[in-house]
């Protein structure tokens, strides 16, 4: 599966907290028996960098 981050809500206006907390959410209920591809579900154009980088920190601590 790939997909499921919130561009708009979260990932664009989101805390830092709250974009850390999603991607723990989705990789543990999607990614618990691997083959999970975390993505954001459409663009992401407007997402200010800062919350770009939070987004990739927070996958980098999601393992299988």
């Amino acid at each position: 599966m790939i997909g499921g981050m919130d561009q708009f809500n979260i990932l664009t206006s989101g805390t830092r907290e709250r974009i850390r907390a999603e991607v723990r959410r989705l990789f543990e209920g999607f990614g618990r028996d691997g083959g999970y591809i975390l993505s954001a579900s459409d663009h992401f154009f407007d997402t200010p960098a800062e919350n770009l980088r939070a987004f990739a920190e927070a996958a980098k601590e999601c393992e299988y």
